[in-house]
């Protein structure tokens, strides 16, 4: 691996094939932890019970002072961790990447869980694309107690293009890297969008093969970084990247040609992480330059989307597993002897509290 700072990492590479996989390629997982003790035998049993033969899990330790010392220690050889001083989540993702030895590599956050034969899909998806530098598929959103609160189905054609256009990234958890020359390090001064830069980067190198199927659960919940408050030091962090995107040259044309699209997104990225933190002006200053940048962004379905999120996600989601929850529970009180009326009080919560 190329662990070098990600400096003049912009520079477009040409598609082109890469190196053949071995017939049962060797596939790294590393998982940064941190007080999420609750959480961690999900997320390493998830990788552990995958019906691929050849993984590899290097769990880093980022200095928690819970309980997850004790529950890594648990599982024995089956896996390989090391503890460190708390450094932050980019810090412990370089570590592991570059423990790793698997011909292919990705990350699964310790509050996250792989749905069964996601490595084996994502590896033959790789295997049948030698020209692709990673592979991505669709997850399923879950609430702290496993709850399935929603299910996000990505687009089959994420490229540098559509990353920028759209202002997110598909890379993430049951996502696969190819081990290629020149493998971008995490920029470890980033704390909210550092998978938006990995991706930049990453089809900077190649394209990315799709999976069209569900391979992980992300988890959102109170302390998940996608739900909390962001601060305002890294609110502004899309705008950087994507200023540091358009420093690097050369860039193709037609990425050159939608630059005022790409700082339009960073833009509205950053307002939804303002409005998540009740930063209201901060919020609409963003809004304003954005729209300075792109007026036709008005035209984007999506652009809404990232408002209401950042205004009323975290009050969506909260609703949305307290309905869950209750449905649960009227379950189990349907399903208890003696009970009288329940089936008819579960339908009718059930279709009052429908989506």
């Amino acid at each position: 691996y190329d662990l070098s700072p990600p400096v003049a990492s912009g520079s477009f590479r040409c598609a082109r094939m890469f190196s053949p996989l071995p017939s049962d390629p060797l596939v790294s997982i590393v998982m940064p932890a941190y007080n999420y003790a609750r959480f961690l035998p999900d997320a390493i049993d998830s990788i552990l019970s995958q019906d691929y033969p050849r993984i590899e899990l290097i769990v880093i330790d980022d200095g928690s002072t819970d309980d997850t010392p004790d529950v890594l220690a648990s599982y024995g050889s089956r896996l390989w961790w090391v503890r460190q001083p708390n450094a932050g989540q980019t810090v412990a993702l370089n570590r592991g990447w570059r423990q790793a030895t698997g011909d292919v590599i990705g990350y699964l956050n310790a509050d996250d869980v792989l749905v069964p034969g996601a490595i084996a899909a994502a590896v033959d998806a790789l295997r049948m694309r030698p020209d692709a530098v990673m592979s991505y598929g669709d997850f399923t959103v879950i609430d702290a107690d496993s709850r399935e609160t929603a299910r996000c189905v990505l687009p089959a054609d994420m490229d540098l293009a559509a990353i920028l256009r759209v202002g997110y990234s598909p890379f993430g958890p049951g996502s696969l890297v190819r081990r290629v020359p020149a493998l971008p390090a995490w920029d470890e001064t980033l704390s909210r969008v550092l998978d938006f830069d990995y991706a930049l980067r990453l089809a900077c190198l190649g394209p990315f093969v799709h999976v069209p199927r569900v391979v992980a659960s992300f988890r959102v919940h109170e302390r998940s970084i996608s739900f909390a408050k962001p601060p305002d030091r890294v609110t502004d962090e899309p705008i950087r990247v994507v200023r540091q995107l358009y420093a690097d040259a050369p860039l193709p044309p037609r990425i050159v040609a939608m630059k005022g699209r790409a700082f339009a997104m960073a833009r509205m990225s950053a307002a939804q992480g303002h409005l998540r933190a009740r930063r209201w002006h901060r919020a609409a200053w963003c809004m304003a330059r954005a729209l300075r940048w792109c007026p036709r962004m008005l035209d984007d379905a999506h652009v809404y989307r990232l408002v209401v999120s950042g205004v009323a996600g975290q009050f969506l989601h909260r609703r949305r597993s307290r309905q869950l929850a209750r449905r649960a529970a009227d379950t189990v009180t349907a399903d208890s002897p003696g009970a009288v009326g329940a089936d008819f009080v579960s339908s009718q919560h059930s279709s009052s509290a429908g989506d």
